[in-house]
C-alpha cells in the first residue's frame, strides 16, 4: 500500500488521495512518520487513522481520527463515493470482510474494490 501511495502522489500530484490506516495503537502503527511526512508534502493527500486501543500518549498527541474499528458511518464520512474512485484495501480476513461489506453498502461497484489479504488467501464474501 505504501508503494502505491507514493507512486500515486508522484505520478498524479493533483489526484485526490484518501489514505486510511487502522492499527491497534500508535505503538504498532507502521509507517506513521512517513505517512505524516507525505501528508505535509502533498495537499491532495487526506490521511485518517483509526486506533483500536489508543494509548494515553496517542490521546495526548491526537494522532488518530477514530477509536475502535472502521465502521460504515465513519467510513462514509471520510471517503468520497465517486463513481470513478478505486478503493484498495488489505489486511487480515475479518477486517477485509468488514471493509468489503461497507464498500458494498456504500454502493461501490465490485470492479472498483481491489484487495489483498495479509497471510493466506481467504474468502472476502
Amino acid at each position: 500500500m505504501m508503494s502505491m501511495l507514493e507512486t500515486s502522489l508522484k505520478t498524479q500530484p493533483n489526484r485526490p488521495v484518501t489514505f486510511i490506516h487502522a492499527a491497534r495503537s500508535g505503538r504498532v502503527h507502521a509507517f506513521k512518520e512517513l505517512v505524516a511526512q507525505l501528508q505535509q508534502e502533498n495537499s491532495n493527500l487526506a490521511v485518517h487513522t483509526v486506533y483500536e486501543n489508543p494509548s494515553e500518549e496517542d490521546r495526548g498527541l491526537s494522532t488518530f481520527a477514530k477509536e475502535g474499528y472502521i465502521d460504515l458511518p465513519w467510513l462514509q464520512s471520510v471517503i468520497s463515493s465517486q463513481s470513478d474512485a478505486v478503493y484498495y484495501f488489505c489486511g487480515p480476513e475479518p477486517f477485509m470482510k468488514a471493509i468489503n461489506q461497507s464498500l458494498k453498502d456504500l454502493g461501490i461497484p465490485e470492479e472498483n474494490r481491489r484487495f489483498e489479504f495479509f497471510g493466506p488467501k481467504g474468502d472476502i464474501a
